[in-house]
């Protein structure tokens, strides 16, 4: 889905942009966030930012509880906020984020060490490497919460049909499927994504015959991939906090949550998790 590119404006100093692949960019002025800004306007854990939209938006939650707020527009952003591109404010610095395009990194100031300079501190998933053992089909390096994908969602490959009526009726039969996962007062990670397979491709098979009947599956899988979307960021980002507690239960259960969306179809992500919550068994 694209890298995540943040330029932070502060007065006195030059722009500094940095792209990120991470599912999700923790801001803030501890050194525990993905992009560390070095000024003391800047909360210690200020917002969380990520992709959506199969990269197209940004969206952006800010911490609760801010002393020095976060604002769009001279508005403070309260429950987050979505946009193509978002230019932020706290105190002084701004914040420029959106969908990385062909953006030159800023890293001679990244190096430098002065109290304004923004830093991208990556200590904690060094360390997390560092714990790891790698498999012999990796290569030696970091391991850590960057294994993870930024969507739980796996392709779709839709089969053809002879004809059209066959078409109608593998869609009909697809869909009965679909709201068979989903007829329950709380489905499972794994059932949700299961359901937006079937009707993405029960609406593929007949969007030739039927666009309106296509259109409106589609529908309904947009709502469910921005619901399955949004669980598991939130789940990802309880992993990352457990992690920098170092409460290997609570750690092992964030990393169980966040592997029931993702199974073992990203095998390097499974292992990881599978790492984490072995660590924790008693």
């Amino acid at each position: 889905m694209g890298e995540l590119s943040i330029t932070v404006s502060i007065p006195g100093s030059c722009s500094s942009t940095y792209q990120f692949s991470d599912p999700i960019v923790r801001i803030g002025r501890s050194p525990d966030c993905h992009l560390t800004i070095s000024h003391e306007a800047v909360p210690r854990d200020l917002c969380s930012c990520w992709l959506e939209e199969e990269g197209n938006l940004v969206r952006v939650e800010e911490r609760s509880g801010l002393t020095n707020p976060l604002l769009v527009d001279r508005k403070r952003v309260i429950g987050g906020i979505s946009g193509a591109a978002l230019t932020l404010q706290v105190g002084p610095v701004f914040l420029d984020i959106e969908p990385a395009k062909s953006v030159t990194i800023n890293r001679s100031s990244a190096n430098r060490r002065s109290p304004r300079t923004v830093l991208i501190a990556a200590l904690a998933v060094v360390a997390i490497g560092v714990m790891l053992l790698p498999t012999p089909d990796e290569k030696a390096g970091s391991i850590g919460p960057d294994v993870l994908p930024r969507s739980p969602l796996p392709e779709v490959s839709v089969e053809p049909c002879p004809s059209s009526h066959g078409c109608k009726e593998r869609s009909d039969l697809l869909i009965s499927r679909a709201d068979a996962l989903l007829d329950h007062a709380h489905p499972s990670p794994a059932d949700q994504i299961r359901a937006i397979g079937l009707l993405t491709h029960a609406a593929e098979l007949v969007r030739s015959t039927s666009k309106k009947t296509a259109e409106r599956l589609s529908g309904r899988v947009a709502v469910l991939e921005r619901r399955v979307l949004a669980a598991y960021r939130r789940e990802v980002l309880a992993l990352m906090q457990a992690l920098e507690t170092g409460d290997s239960p609570r750690t092992a259960a964030a990393a169980r949550n966040v592997a029931a969306y993702l199974g073992d179809r990203d095998q390097r992500a499974h292992r990881w998790l599978q790492s984490l919550m072995v660590r924790a068994a008693p």
